[in-house]
């Protein structure tokens, strides 16, 4: 769904049960290239298998300059936050990049890991 800015761009929004729940970011270079990341590596886990690299009664919204994931999962009829994962910065302490994790299962296929390091391969640092 769209609405107009007062500017003349287009806003687009996510709507769940007719309510507006967040205004969706416009699609920047990090954005498209962890985008496309996420949909190459479904895509090479799915290949030889009878499905096809879309979802659904799952959310996830990621943050390429924070480089992590929210996962929110369809509970009656609610999304609820599942779990949170991320890439820890170089100026973390020791204690709390060591409890990070590198990778986490997806919720719908067991055998199946997501890669964070290639989730945010190639994210620009626009510091």
């Amino acid at each position: 769904m769209s609405e107009a800015f007062d500017n003349g761009r287009e806003l687009k929004v996510e709507m769940i049960s007719g309510e507006k729940i967040v205004a969706m970011s416009p699609a920047f270079s990090n954005h498209n290239r962890v985008k496309g990341n996420i949909y190459a590596m479904f895509d090479r886990y799915l290949r030889e298998k009878p499905c096809l690299p879309f979802a659904d009664g799952e959310n996830w919204i990621v943050e390429p300059d924070k480089k992590e994931i929210e996962i929110y999962s369809l509970s009656n009829g609610v999304y609820v936050l599942n779990d949170l994962y991320r890439i820890p910065s170089e100026h973390e302490p020791p204690d709390i990049k060591d409890k990070e994790p590198g990778s986490f299962p997806d919720l719908t296929f067991a055998d199946f890991t997501i890669d964070l390091n290639e989730v945010f391969a190639n994210v620009i640092k626009w510091d």
